[in-house]
């Protein structure tokens, strides 16, 4: 239950606020529908902060057009003398724009508010130059009432620097337009943004936050809650006041598209009742009967009531934290799609596809913060299965079945309601190397020792094709699965090649759709998106590759590690990959130019790497997991970590599958030993 969670102070309030936007379909990949998050702190003026004065905060019950009296005021007037045969709204303008988002972003994405502005940038005067002036033009300005997103609290700081030499322009008093001017309070934009998270997560906020609420994600969100809050914005910003689909004109349809994407819209209704306030320190929690999720869905609905946990579960780290140290390291800077801005066509590069300014993203569509990952796993069933190394394991789609491959050359099929072996089955006279399996958990892909991919039925228990598909042994495997039993599988081999084959219901076809160009050491793991054009694979030299697989040109090649890669995997984004390797370390890199965005190193050597949302978990050499938050750049060391520490591994851990869906997980290890595991209820 997250809203029980948040109000039992367990997650933070910005990390329930990236679940409420979660929840309300918005997307750090849609500058369209970027998340939001509120402007908490007023002064903008002093030398020091004061936390514990109630004048330092912006009042979180009004929205920010009804900050200013006098304002809101000309407001309510204009509101007044509006035909009464027209959709009436006080703001012409709304909090949460592409521009709005790009204004905040320029200097981090000047491309994309170049193409936003027909090649140009704004004005200079109208810039975002200075903290204190953007406060004072969102509570005067008749056309300014924008909300900040959660880069303000979220972040290393970088966005408001002007790293790259931008040439944004000369303000009229003669001042260039560079770094962000940050209030005196700030003595840096890392500190500024360790600031604003401390602010964010005060008491004060913590007891006020619940009314903001309301406002963007609640009952106050439209109707006459929304008059009545003078919180009514324009009627097309909102979902539903406009049939897209009636709209015959071609012409006029497009029109109004662009009105809808440009003119900002308003997040999906989340609650049609007061939202309940956060608890105070030790008090009891209360959850009354509210909907959280779309207004109109059921109350039985997964994910729409408050007492329904999300399938991602939810993080259980105390908001004790300080901002200092949930901020240490963290860039979470923004990826924005292009697309929304202008349209990518698909010759365009694979590296234009994925984009990356290093930011969280989505599973299955789905935003999530870091707080919705990997819950604390516990083992509940573990058996050793195989007499040599089990080289992959995969766990099925109803949480239920592990599949695993070992050494030993056997596929072994283990229950997890009987905790029994089901199958063990031979398929080849050579080790088996790796394994994919489909959604449907019909057909095991097996990459094995003879240069074979198997693919295994396991309904009929046999082997329905046997695909020579390289000149040495097939080390790793990667499958998207597509619509109507189709999808792409990659393979990497010891031979330095990587191909990417079209799969049917009838299996792989024959030949691959690409080959890449071959690498001078042995290939041994891989990832790929067919969405982003992208194939990256880690190798025995400790070299980590990127291919374009549409033609098998070579994006980026970097010595990532100083010795073996054995493990690499695509964030949800598909703008971020995450490795590990025997040299101990756990490295993020931007898949769009290899660079490294954030480097752990630890004691033990990293044997393999399964991501969720915004962590990351790796198996040692030690037989022990250890869990990292990629965004906030940490080591997990709440009660999750200390679970997952208690491993029925005695050796090397080599494979983990997780299940997202069903809140289980299967790991194994050198010793032929497979465990499976559930979420910590």
């Amino acid at each position: 239950m997250v809203l029980k969670r948040w109000q039992e102070r367990k997650i933070s309030n910005y990390e329930y606020l990236m679940y409420l936007n979660m929840l309300a379909d918005r997307s750090f990949n849609d500058i369209t529908q970027y998340p939001v998050f509120p402007w908490v702190i007023a002064d903008y003026k002093s030398t020091v902060l004061d936390l514990s004065n109630p004048d330092t905060f912006r009042d979180l019950s009004k929205p920010i057009g009804a900050l200013n009296s006098e304002r809101l005021q000309e407001f309510k007037n204009r509101y007044e003398s509006m035909p009464p045969d027209q959709p009436k709204f006080l703001y012409g303008t709304h909090y949460s724009t592409p521009g709005y988002v790009l204004f905040f972003l320029v200097r981090e994405a000047p491309e994309y508010m170049l193409r936003l502005q027909n090649g140009r940038f704004d004005s200079p005067d109208r810039m975002f130059w200075s903290i204190a002036d953007t406060w004072h033009g969102v509570t005067s300005s008749p056309a300014d009432v924008k909300e900040l997103i959660p880069e303000f609290f979220g972040s290393d700081g970088d966005f408001l620097l002007n790293v790259q030499g931008l040439n944004l322009g000369i303000r009229s008093c003669g001042e260039p337009v560079g770094d962000v001017v940050l209030p005196p309070w700030a003595k840096s934009p890392r500190d500024f943004v360790a600031k604003m998270r401390e602010a964010l997560e005060c008491e004060h906020v913590s007891a006020h936050l619940h009314e903001w609420i309301d406002l963007i994600f609640g009952h106050k969100q439209r109707g006459e809650a929304a008059v009545e809050a003078d919180n009514l914005f324009y009627h097309t910003t909102y979902e539903g006041a406009v049939d897209i689909d009636s709209i015959v004109d071609p012409v006029e349809r497009a029109g109004m598209e662009s009105q809808i994407n440009e003119f900002g819209q308003t997040p999906k209704q989340l609650l049609t009742m007061p939202h309940p306030p956060r608890n105070q320190h030790n008090a009891p929690t209360s959850v009354p009967g509210v909907t959280l999720g779309a207004a109109g869905e059921s109350r039985g609905t997964t994910g729409s009531s408050l007492s329904a946990t999300t399938s991602a579960g939810a993080s259980t780290a105390s908001s004790s934290q300080s901002p200092e140290e949930g901020q240490r390291g963290s860039t979470n800077r923004a990826h924005i799609s292009a697309e929304r801005v202008q349209e990518a066509t698909s010759d365009a590069p694979a590296r234009e596809h994925v984009r990356n300014i290093d930011r969280v993203s989505s599973v299955g569509g789905i935003e999530l913060s870091s707080a919705l990952a990997f819950e604390a796993m516990v083992p509940f069933a573990s058996h050793k299965l195989h007499s040599d190394v089990v080289s992959s394991v995969c766990i099925s789609s109803d949480g239920e079945s592990a599949f695993s491959v070992s050494e030993d050359s056997t596929i072994k099929i283990y229950s997890a309601k009987s905790r029994k072996l089901k199958r063990s089955a031979v398929i080849s006279e050579l080790a088996l190397s790796c394994a994919c399996l489909t959604p449907d958990n019909k057909y095991l892909f097996v990459g094995s020792w003879d240069n074979s991919i198997y693919m295994y039925s396991i309904p009929y228990g046999r082997v329905e094709q046997n695909l020579y598909a390289h000149h040495d042994a097939v080390s790793c495997l990667s499958l998207r699965a597509g619509s109507g039993g189709g999808g792409t599988l990659a393979s990497g081999s010891w031979d330095g090649t990587v191909k990417i084959w079209n799969m049917s219901p009838s299996g792989i076809e024959k030949a691959p759709i690409v080959e890449c160009v071959d690498y001078s050491a042995e290939i041994k793991c891989i990832d790929h998106s067919p969405r982003s054009n992208v194939v990256v694979c880690g190798a025995a030299d400790g070299g980590c590759l990127a291919y374009d697989i549409r033609t098998g040109s070579s994006m980026w090649t970097v010595a990532a590690h100083e010795d073996s890669v054995n493990g690499v995997a695509l964030l949800a984004d598909d703008a971020r990959v995450v490795t590990c390797s025997d040299d101990g370390k756990l490295t993020v890199r931007d898949v769009s130019c290899g660079r490294a965005l954030w480097q752990v190193t630890c004691e033990d050597e990293l044997r393999c790497v399964a991501v969720d949302g915004e962590r990351a978990m790796a198996g040692t050499d030690k037989g022990t997991m250890r869990q990292w938050d990629v965004r906030g750049r940490r080591e997990v060391t709440s009660r999750t970590a200390a679970v997952v520490a208690r491993s029925p591994h005695a050796q090397g851990v080599t494979c983990i599958s997780y299940s997202a869906a069903t809140r289980r997980m299967a790991s194994a290890s050198d010793d032929g030993v497979v465990a499976l595991w559930a979420a910590d209820e």
